[in-house]
């Protein structure tokens, strides 16, 4: 009996891991968490810059000095510079020059970020497993 115990919690617990799943965001953007420690940014919903707006792309920062409209999107982002670590139901995700993002894993498997969201992308406060 304890070993079916101990045998139900441990498939309980790597459910809860996130290697080799990606989440979807509210907007439908994803992030990937590879297995090699990762994360994969894919950004679905064109982002429009304005003239001499700027926007964050992995370390990169980009500035709208085109005179007119700018989209940007639609673009898988893998870098190296962005990785995570997950300690139980936490994960921290952190990009070289960018703030760490620490996510909850929930109990329904959704993961609950920062209220601001990641990178400042609101739609990135809570996350779902992608189906």
């Amino acid at each position: 009996m304890l070993f079916a115990y101990a045998a139900i919690m441990l498939s309980a617990c790597s459910a809860r891991k996130v290697a080799g799943k990606t989440y979807v965001s509210d907007d439908g953007d994803t992030i990937e968490f590879r297995t090699d420690g990762k994360v994969a940014e894919t950004n679905w919903n064109p982002q429009v810059l304005y003239p001499g707006q700027q926007a964050a792309l992995g370390t990169t920062v980009i500035t709208n000095t085109t005179g007119g409209d700018f989209k940007l999107g639609g673009a898988k982002i893998v870098g190296p510079d962005c990785s995570y670590v997950q300690d139980r139901d936490q994960v921290e995700i952190t990009c070289v020059g960018r703030k760490k993002a620490i996510f909850t894993i929930n109990s329904d498997e959704s993961m609950s970020g920062p209220p601001e969201g990641m990178w400042a992308h609101p739609a990135f406060a809570r996350l779902v497993p992608k189906v």
